[in-house]
């Protein structure tokens, strides 16, 4: 079986997108959104666990892990309803989570 090269993927991606239409292509412009946030979630998790060991995790780095998985339910629910005003809003509240799992991991380093 042959495999395609990765430029081939890429061009083949984009003509797919370009294809979508209303709800779709919104629901894969959130979708790639998403996974943008994602490295920061990861981020956290596998900070908190380097630092306190897999199984003394900090709790408070796991409540506001949840709190920014929420934030970006919310996120994806305005991106797909097209309510764009409601959708700033809620990614502004995700900068602040974010810094404070940055925080919380750096003050437990810092112990």
């Amino acid at each position: 079986m042959a495999r395609a090269d990765p430029a081939t993927i890429v061009l083949m991606s984009t003509m797919l997108f370009q294809l979508l239409i209303g709800t779709g292509r919104r629901a894969k412009a959130a979708m790639d959104n998403n996974l943008e946030g994602c490295v920061f979630l990861y981020g956290a998790v596998l900070g908190s666990v380097a630092i306190r060991g897999p199984q003394d995790g900090s709790w408070l780095v796991a409540g506001l892990c949840i709190s920014l998985c929420i934030i970006r339910l919310f996120h994806l629910y305005f991106y797909l309803s097209g309510l764009s005003t409601k959708r700033s809003i809620t990614y502004t509240f995700t900068g602040p989570v974010v810094i404070a799992m940055m925080i919380v991991n750096v003050v437990d380093a810092s112990t």
